[in-house]
């Protein structure tokens, strides 16, 4: 799918699916990111299913696998939801291992998975939600200068209290725009 600096995101193989749906057990997975754990345990095992067996179209929502290149250990996962063709659009979404959340690897990741959406996808706009208690990965959004564009008050019921969530979002010029900066072309060997 897409190779960076540090990270490859790839398609997902039948073999992964345990190691996704462990990360779906994962305290912080179930804390950081939003939805029905068990339905999206389903759609996820019968997607990496068809994935496997070649069926893999342009679907709803793509699963990538983030392997570190050095090692080629999986170290998270990127979802793309939501993704409307005809709007051009996709929610994006990431987690990673536990002690890969304070490595260049995930912006990284993000990145690679922001060129995919634009570059191979042809999207027009990727959009990620996030809560705002998840200050590192508020900060790499604020970095990779993908702006917010909404606050969403007191939206998610976590930790015995309700909190805030961003809408980020990128549109195609903006992407084009980051290309030209010197922290793009560094993590891009430029």
């Amino acid at each position: 799918m897409r190779t960076g600096k540090f990270v490859l995101l790839r398609k997902p193989e039948e073999t992964d699916l345990d190691f996704l749906l462990a990360a779906f057990q994962d305290t912080d997975y179930r804390r950081f990111i939003g939805g029905d754990p068990l339905e999206r345990e389903k759609r996820l095992r019968d997607q990496i299913l068809r994935a496997a067996q070649g069926l893999f179209s342009y679907d709803a929502n793509l699963y990538a696998i983030v392997c570190r290149l050095k090692d080629g250990r999986r170290v998270g996962c990127i979802f793309f939801n939501k993704i409307s063709w005809r709007n051009r659009n996709a929610t994006l979404d990431v987690f990673f291992l536990k002690e890969e959340r304070a490595t260049m690897a995930v912006i990284d990741a993000y990145l690679a998975a922001i060129e995919y959406a634009f570059l191979d996808l042809g999207l027009h706009k990727v959009i990620g939600y996030v809560y705002a208690f998840n200050e590192r990965l508020v900060k790499i959004h604020k970095k990779l200068g993908i702006p917010i564009e909404q606050r969403l008050i007191e939206h998610v019921y976590r930790d015995g209290r309700y909190h805030d969530v961003l809408a980020f979002g990128m549109l195609e010029p903006e992407f084009r725009d980051l290309m030209k900066k010197p922290f793009y072309k560094f993590l891009r060997g430029e």
